[in-house]
């Protein structure tokens, strides 16, 4: 068409095409991204010769194309009007061509690229967005340094920056504090108003008790004893808490990959994790460093 268009010196701008597939309309009218690679570079290759508002459906019966492709006997090709002249409608004007349709929602496209859903799921809390226990409690540092500093005044504002020894420990006391909200927020309630647990609780066996920052510690027997605070009275975690895997994990790699036992020896320094075993040898297991070190050597089969 763009060749016979050229030779008779016609604008294709001017030119209506005319196609009886409505599966071929519907690609044109779609857009080329949504399509397979082998119909879309056809679509865009035809849609710039001639734009899709100028393809316009034939019925069968009007489209002298189906006579040829049909096969017609020369004698009676001789006399149908169709073949030689088209359609008798090509001559008046476009009102009164056959109405076009919108072929675009059109439910049995063929050839269409398949549509990818995905769910995103979103973390039940921000702590899951971190892998690195520190880098959780430098930013965290920094977030509550600013808030301070908007709420002080210029005089008593800290500009230094470094972030000091107070200031860590007291994020890393609210992120604990965050962890025991989101695991034993029913004790905590209750030892908040009774100072003791529910005989159902899953702690009630560690006597545990809120010390001055408003920890859940263990309680017990080695009050009066010459050990440090974390180890008379370590506090409580659970091991399916996003924080407490943070920091297991932080200790394994800062304690030079230590396996499970030792790891486990290591976190009871501070804490008293619940189901502590089973965290510290998921830890060990999915440590890449660890598995490279000691994963088994194949040997050749011999004889």
């Amino acid at each position: 068409m763009a060749s016979a268009a050229n030779t008779l010196s016609i604008s294709l701008e001017d030119v209506y095409a005319w196609c009886d597939s409505t599966i071929v309309l519907c690609w044109l009218s779609t857009p080329a991204s949504k399509l397979k690679t082998y119909v879309s570079n056809r679509v865009v290759d035809t849609i710039c010769r001639i734009p899709a508002s100028h393809w316009r459906y034939v019925p069968t019966d009007y489209n002298p194309a189906d006579i040829a492709s049909r096969g017609a006997m020369p004698s009676k090709l001789i006399s149908f009007e169709l073949w030689w002249n088209g359609p008798t409608w090509l001559l008046q004007p476009p009102s009164a061509w056959p109405a076009n349709t919108d072929w675009r929602g059109k439910k049995d496209l063929l050839e269409a690229k398949p549509v990818d859903m995905f769910t995103a799921t979103p973390p039940e809390s921000f702590i899951e967005l971190f892998s690195s226990y520190i880098k959780l409690k430098r930013i965290i540092t920094w977030c509550l340094r600013f808030v301070c500093n908007c709420r002080s005044k210029q005089e008593d504002r800290l500009f230094s920056s470094q972030l000091s020894l107070d200031e860590l420990q007291i994020t890393e006391t609210k992120l604990l504090k965050c962890s025991q909200s989101r695991s034993f927020k029913a004790d905590k309630e209750s030892l908040l108003t009774t100072d003791k647990v529910s005989s159902q609780s899953k702690i009630s066996h560690l006597h545990p008790y809120l010390d001055d920052k408003g920890l859940i510690r263990v309680g017990g027997r080695l009050e009066k004893s010459d050990l440090a605070v974390g180890q008379k009275h370590p506090i409580i975690l659970h091991r399916r808490d996003c924080l407490t895997k943070l920091i297991c994990e932080q200790l394994h790699v800062d304690n030079l990959h230590v396996g499970p036992t030792a790891l486990l020896a290591i976190l009871s320094l501070q804490f008293h994790v619940i189901g502590a075993k089973l965290l510290t040898k998921s830890i060990s297991r999915s440590c890449v460093r660890c598995r490279k070190v000691y994963a088994r050597t194949t040997t050749q089969l011999m004889g």
